[in-house]
């Protein structure tokens, strides 16, 4: 190790990162409740996704907060980029994960708050205000709903009997439609619910597996390290243990990757390398 690396933080460390995580996301979902439901007005970015002052709000909430008590983190948000800093702490925010949910008045939208180290995202916290769940995790530490309970995916070994969730289908190559509509009719059962809350039912053990497409890191930091501390996996459909894939994978471990070869497509190659550049 060089000397100016820093060594991989102790789990008291790591345990007091999580308490200003929980607490940050905590705050700033508190001041998106205030606003859901309400007259909000609604901007396109330039990907055509939508904003709100809420989603502002909340990643400034987040974002003062940490820049507050780890000066030397960099801290990077869905809103606001990066603070451009070189560290071996990475931050990723999505303040609120489901911003066409909270826009049309669903409750299952959340954040999305992870902690990487020297590549490998080692913490992470989903928070969803608006039904009273939190779900939280640290390398070697488990994975918690509401600070409390201890989660585990569930036990699935039966492709034929699992239950299959994906998220939108809006924008997907023919390929990739063909092999979702495959996968789809191979399993028990699929529903379409993606964005941190579908994770969150793998990782709640309710759902054995999601394919969630066109995400950023920001969305999905927190869900790799919830997940894998359930005792599940997660990864990029090329089958790379990574959060920088632009459509992955998240499942209970046992099924990944029987969903990994389902899901492949003749095009899908050439699709996660023109999404890498």
């Amino acid at each position: 190790m060089g000397k100016n690396q820093t060594d991989f933080p102790k789990k008291k460390e790591l345990q007091e990162l999580l308490t200003l995580a929980l607490r940050l996301s905590y705050k700033a979902g508190k001041n998106s409740l205030k606003l859901f439901e309400s007259k909000l007005s609604v901007e396109s970015k330039s990907d055509d996704s939508p904003v709100t002052r809420a989603d502002r709000e909340a990643e400034d909430i987040i974002r003062t907060g940490l820049e507050k008590s780890l000066k030397a983190h960099e801290v990077i948000g869905e809103e606001f980029g990066s603070s451009k800093k070189s560290s071996e702490f990475r931050w990723w925010i999505d303040p609120i994960d489901g911003t066409l949910q909270f826009i049309r008045g669903l409750p299952f939208w959340g954040s999305v708050l992870g902690l990487e180290f020297r590549g490998e995202v080692i913490l992470g916290v989903l928070h969803f205000p608006a039904i009273g769940l939190s779900i939280d995790a640290f390398k070697s530490g488990g994975t918690r709903m509401n600070e409390k309970k201890k989660l585990k995916v569930s036990k699935a070994s039966d492709f034929s009997k699992a239950l299959f969730l994906h998220s939108s289908l809006r924008g997907l190559e023919a390929e990739e439609e063909r092999a979702l509509l495959k996968t789809s009719n191979l399993c028990r059962d699929n529903r379409g619910i993606g964005d941190a809350f579908g994770h969150s039912l793998v990782i709640r053990g309710i759902a054995d597996a999601l394919v969630d497409f066109r995400v950023n890191p920001y969305d999905v930091s927190a869900v790799k390290i919830c997940v894998e501390e359930a005792g599940g996996k997660f990864s990029g459909l090329s089958g790379k243990s990574t959060i920088y894939e632009r459509s992955i994978l998240c499942s209970n471990a046992r099924l990944h990757d029987s969903f990994l070869k389902s899901l492949s497509s003749k095009t899908l190659p050439k699709l996660l390398a023109s999404e890498a550049q």
